[in-house]
């Protein structure tokens, strides 16, 4: 192999770590049985064994380390957060402690014994492991330094199990996810000038200017905001919009979240706020881009107003007290937003009429919450003025709940285009067969394909530019005719775009 050969490959083993720790899913690598050593000639028959005491609890695992020295990093995948699994993190590592006794090595070759340190005892000697007590006892009486590590009493003593962990991950489907996944491995930290990660950090030499640094806060701000105390809350919210601040990476476009202190004051003219329902914002992200894409293509500065669950799974399975707990924390969040005087809009049609219907009849009172057509509708009736298109043609299928409920739907779309240039076709058609959950569920998978077919496939299939204003609309699209459908707000930027192209070339 060449020298650069050479060079790619120990590039490969120095990113193992980060690699490992990408793997998707709730259960991932954990560092506990992370440097077990034994003599080379061994290593062969202990890392059998290893190997089979994970397989016996059904466990993925990512091995690297050190072969020429017998030094092992094998890091099982589990889930730290769930108590089962918590478990068997303490029996593997007790299987693991006696395979390094049967083998002839040790536990602890390289990283330091951390809460290993649990066996400690049965590895020394109860003698040995008095001495260390008494050196201990005399050098530190009050036990304040590393307590709980090592050679502490037994009641004191942290264990594998006993010892806090933090949040291995966020909440089900909370945005803040990718946070909770950082696994600390810290290859952000770089100096080299050459590396693109982390220039911030690069800079500052801060470590909480790296995306490291910024996970942490992330973590903090999430752990905060539900019961810190009001001063608690303010200064986390401090140190994360300084943390983020410095970030490179956000500079490639606006701001787009808005924060809490921006919802006690005005927003500048032409701000948007778009509420986000949870399956567009965790299911159809590339909607919500193409949302933000079209209302900037239109002249507006859209802003998103942080996710809240509107209660609309619990409200469908029957859970009315759910529902109005839930409801009533989102009305309480757009009534805030509403305050500072932008218009809020709703990007799914469901998520939209579930304001108009259910929350009145369970006598929870929301501001206006308009659906793109109609704030658009009203901007034209202003006076307001649209860029012309470079598309003459396009086609919009409605959402059957919104054509219902708002029979002036179809008629606005038609006008907003209109005033770009375009002749939108919005064909008549009836459910699309995915209905919320509907379209998901095994038994009714028959009936949920013979509505679409019966009159979405041919409307789908037409080979115009072609939106869906429904989440559950575009998911059907994109299963049984295999068309990925825009957004209509990204159905303007996309009738938009070519006009751009040509004013400003290059």
């Amino acid at each position: 192999a060449g020298r650069d050969e050479i060079r790619r490959l120990w590039a490969v083993r120095s990113v193992g770590v980060g690699l490992l720790g990408r793997t998707e899913g709730r259960a991932r690598p954990v560092a506990f049985v992370e440097d077990a050593v034994v003599p080379p000639e061994n290593l062969a028959a202990f890392l059998d064994d290893f190997l089979a005491t994970l397989d016996g609890f059904r466990l993925n695992y990512g091995i690297y380390g050190h072969a020429d020295v017998g030094c092992l990093h094998v890091r099982p995948a589990l889930d730290i957060d769930r108590d089962a699994d918590r478990a068997i993190l303490q029996k593997v590592s007790n299987a693991v402690f006696a395979l390094t006794r049967k083998h002839g090595g040790i536990f602890w070759g390289e990283h330091g014994k951390g809460v290993r340190g649990a066996y400690l005892r049965d590895w020394i000697g109860d003698e040995a492991y008095a001495a260390l007590q008494g050196v201990k006892a005399a050098f530190d009486p009050e036990g304040r330094y590393n307590p709980g590590k090592l050679v502490a009493p037994p009641e004191r003593l942290m264990g594998i199990t006993t010892t806090p962990f933090r949040p291995f991950n966020a909440p089900e489907g909370d945005p803040l996810d990718k946070a909770f996944r950082c696994n600390g491995n810290a290859q952000c930290l770089s100096y080299a000038a050459a590396t693109p990660m982390c220039p911030s950090f690069k800079a500052s030499a801060d470590l909480r200017h790296s995306p490291k640094g910024r996970a942490d806060a992330l973590r903090a701000w999430h752990g905060a905001r539900d019961s810190a105390p009001p001063a608690e809350l303010a200064r986390r919210e401090a140190e994360l919009h300084a943390v983020l601040d410095t970030c490179l990476a956000r500079r490639r476009a606006p701001e787009l979240y808005l924060r809490d202190n921006e919802l006690a004051g005005s927003l500048p003219e032409g701000s948007v706020i778009l509420a986000q329902d949870w399956f567009t914002a965790l299911f159809d992200a590339a909607a919500q881009r193409q949302a933000v894409a079209g209302l900037r293509a239109l002249g507006y500065s859209p802003r998103l107003l942080p996710l809240c669950p509107g209660g609309k799974a619990a409200h469908g399975a029957g859970d009315l007290p759910g529902f109005r707990r839930l409801a009533g924390r989102l009305a309480a969040h757009l009534r805030r937003a509403a305050a500072t005087g932008a218009p809020i809009l709703a990007l799914d049609p469901a998520f939209g009429m579930m304001l108009r219907q259910e929350y009145p009849k369970a006598g929870i009172r929301v501001p206006a919450v308009l659906m793109p057509q109609e704030f658009l509708a009203e901007e034209l009736a202003r006076g307001r003025a649209f860029p012309q298109a470079g598309q003459d043609r396009a086609r919009l299928l409605g959402h059957c709940t919104e054509v219902t409920a708002n029979p002036q739907s179809a008629r606005q779309w038609r006008q907003v285009f209109a005033a770009l240039g375009v002749a939108l076709e919005t064909p008549d058609t009836g459910c699309c067969g995915m209905a919320g959950l509907f379209g998901h569920q095994a038994r009714h998978q028959r009936m949920s394909r013979d509505l679409f077919a019966l009159s979405w496939r041919d409307q789908v299939d037409a080979p115009c530019p072609t939106a869906a204003c429904g989440f559950s609309c575009r998911s059907q699209g994109h299963r049984l005719a295999g068309r990925d459908l825009l957004h209509p707000l990204g159905l303007i930027a996309a009738v938009l775009a070519p006009a751009a192209a040509a004013r400003h070339p290059g």
